[in-house]
């Protein structure tokens, strides 16, 4: 996913992507910066190719403040889609 941000956000000054990677600064909590950016931003686009509780949270968070949310899974990982991992 880094990689895709990178390569998009070189590509193209009309979008500018940003990872969850992006905020995770030492000594902070890190949903902070997390919600802070989905509240920035127009759209929250979510991997849940292995849905955990902190994805499905960002994901409801952005939809109860309103963002549209793309959510992407990649079919060619095979896993258990019974219920998020903690």
């Amino acid at each position: 996913m880094s990689s895709a941000v990178s390569r998009l956000n070189a590509s193209s000054r009309a979008i500018e992507l940003s990872t969850w990677e992006e905020n995770d600064v030492a000594g902070r909590f890190i949903a902070d910066p997390i919600l802070a950016e989905i509240d920035a931003g127009d759209v929250l686009v979510a991997d849940i190719t292995r849905l955990n509780f902190n994805v499905v949270f960002e994901v409801g968070y952005a939809i109860g403040r309103r963002k549209r949310a793309y959510l992407i899974r990649n079919s060619a990982i095979i896993g258990s889609d019974e219920r998020p991992r903690q």
